[in-house]
């Protein structure tokens, strides 16, 4: 899932036409300087900080200890995590490295808008921070209130600029959709120009007023000598939305928040996703498509669950091939993909950009893709391809409020026989076969086909008739060893601690969590369960499938 417009997040330092002068009051920039703060992140044990290799910029909101910054500055994509303690430097010199003052922790996020909010609770040695400290904010503009044209002084501490805060101008640009393409208020665009470690940093208009987060980029070469380059603000009154459950000293300008304008969305997501082409996007569990890519035999669609990214997923078969597939249906940046990849590591995608057209059931003039085996990249076919809503779509059913009933007759949980007098290690191989008993539940088989982009195995899961898939994975918190698989109603893990030893092909006494679809976390089953190898099979290894570049839930490899 490889994106076909460069984006580069995690990015901002903006280098502003030396030709503008900063005009603000010497109190105002003052200000700015002592409330704009470098993020670091911190290891995640307890004690004293120990400072991390990730980090960015954010912006004192409140001065109870509030700091707004990027998702992408506290989400670690090497754990698919989120950091959970973070350095807060501070300076009043701009001659000067800023100074750790404190150790701010997550307090709420929005991935898909890439925004963050932390809270500064210990000090600089790792102690509570004290109630009577108060910090120096940035009031809350408007950003409805500017003009094109308008003047925007933007500071943070780019990796560029040294180990000192940089301020730099830009102009506001104007404002564009989610997609960078569309209509909307999702983005304030500026002439700056882009570079890392600024991001999470504040952007502020003529009176100094906070009115976004400086965030994203694009950068396209046309030729050689010709490139053209477009920066973003996240601007501000989409940040309300985490602002109001959790601050309640926020210096808004004029003393609360500013009413928006009619027809602004304030949640920043209506306009995010592809057009649902009269209703047909997004795609659902328990629905049925036909894809087709010219000069090619058509594919089926099975979408039966949920993967670990909340998209629908499922299996998916060619005609005229024995080959199995697995179906991946999933958006980005306004574009929304259907993708299958065979057993042997190709992988077909069929891609839509908004705005998407359709007649009827289908959905027309995508442009059909190819990645190889082994190669990590999306290549054009150069030929259309269309994709169809079936009308025998079963409907899913639905998920309960808590884990399945028991059978009446409980199935034989008992750990099967090992004859190849196989052992068992983890993490399970590319090639070989597994089956997970759960206390009560009918047994899982597991197969895993390749190493995903992490290095861990996935593959299959097969539970009766209901064919899911497979992952196993270390946790990186704690250690402890994961199977995760399906059922028609949620997600199980089978876990076992992190120096478990193997009892010849098996490893016993895991504890077995459960999450259902309609539920944000999930819990322990209370009941224990068994990981057996029962098959060496074929030790191939598979490439991943190629993976759009995209910010990650807080809910994806979490049991809670």
């Amino acid at each position: 899932m490889k994106q076909l417009v460069t984006r580069v997040l995690a990015i901002v330092a903006l280098v502003g036409s030396a030709a503008q002068a900063q005009t603000l009051p010497k109190e105002i920039r003052t200000r700015i300087m002592q409330s704009v703060v470098e993020v670091l992140a911190l290891d995640n044990d307890a004690g004293a900080p120990k400072l991390g290799n990730q980090g960015g910029s954010g912006t004192m909101i409140s001065t109870s200890g509030y700091i707004l910054t990027n998702y992408h500055v506290v989400f670690d994509d090497d754990t698919n995590s989120v950091i959970k303690r973070h350095a807060i430097r501070f300076t009043d010199n701009p001659s000067k490295e800023p100074v750790l003052k404190g150790i701010g922790t997550v307090v709420s996020a929005l991935p898909k808008l890439d925004l963050a909010l932390l809270k500064i609770t210990q000090d600089a040695t790792g102690n509570p921070i004290s109630s009577d400290i108060k910090y120096v904010a940035s009031p809350i503009g408007n950003p409805f209130d500017m003009v094109l044209g308008e003047r925007l002084t933007l500071a943070g501490y780019p990796n560029i600029g040294g180990r000192t805060i940089t301020f730099t101008n830009g102009v506001f640009s104007g404002w564009t959709g989610e997609n960078y393409r569309s209509a909307g208020t999702n983005w304030i665009k500026t002439d700056g120009k882009i570079n890392a470690g600024n991001s999470g940093g504040g952007a502020f208009d003529e009176q100094g007023n906070l009115i976004g987060v400086p965030t994203a980029g694009i950068f396209r070469r046309l030729s050689a000598l010709n490139v053209e380059n477009q920066d973003y603000l996240r601007p501000i009154h989409l940040a309300y939305q985490i602002f109001d459950p959790n601050v309640s000293d926020i210096a808004y300008v004029g003393g609360r928040r500013p009413t928006l304008p009619d027809g602004v969305d304030a949640t920043g997501l209506a306009s995010s996703s592809a057009s649902n082409a009269n209703g047909l996007l997004p795609a659902k569990v328990g629905q049925a498509w036909s894809m087709t890519i010219e000069g090619l035999p058509a594919w089926t669609l099975n979408l039966s669950r949920l993967d670990r990214d909340n998209d629908p997923t499922g299996n998916g078969s060619q005609a005229g091939s024995n080959q199995q597939f697995i179906v991946y249906t999933y958006e980005d940046d306004g574009s929304f993909f259907f993708h299958v990849e065979s057993s042997q590591g190709t992988a077909y995608g069929c891609v839509f950009e908004d705005p998407i057209a359709f007649k009827d059931n289908t959905l027309l003039d995508g442009k059909a893709l190819i990645s190889p085996p082994n190669v990590d990249s999306w290549q054009s076919l150069k030929k259309p391809c269309t994709v169809t809503l079936l009308p025998t779509a079963a409907t899913p059913p639905p998920a309960p409020n808590g884990p399945p009933p028991l059978p009446t007759n409980p199935p034989n949980t008992t750990t099967p026989s090992n004859p190849s007098n196989l052992t068992a290690v983890f993490p399970p191989k590319p090639g070989q076969t597994w089956q997970v008993v759960v206390q009560g539940l009918e047994p899982w088989t597991l197969q895993f086909l390749r190493l995903d982009r992490d290095g861990d195995p996935e593959g299959t899961s097969k539970q009766g008739s209901f064919s899911s898939s497979a992952y196993a994975f270390t946790d990186s918190e704690n250690g402890e060893k994961n199977f995760q698989f399906f059922d028609p109603t949620g997600t199980f893990w089978c876990v076992f601690p992190k120096n478990v030893q193997a009892n010849g092909a098996s490893f016993t006494n895991g504890e077995t969590w459960y999450k259902a679809r309609n539920q944000q976390a999930g819990d322990t089953l209370r009941k224990p369960c068994t990981a057996t190898i029962t098959s060496a099979g074929n030790p191939t290894v598979l490439s991943a499938p190629p993976v759009m570049l995209e910010l990650k839930s807080l809910l994806k490899f979490v049991r809670i």
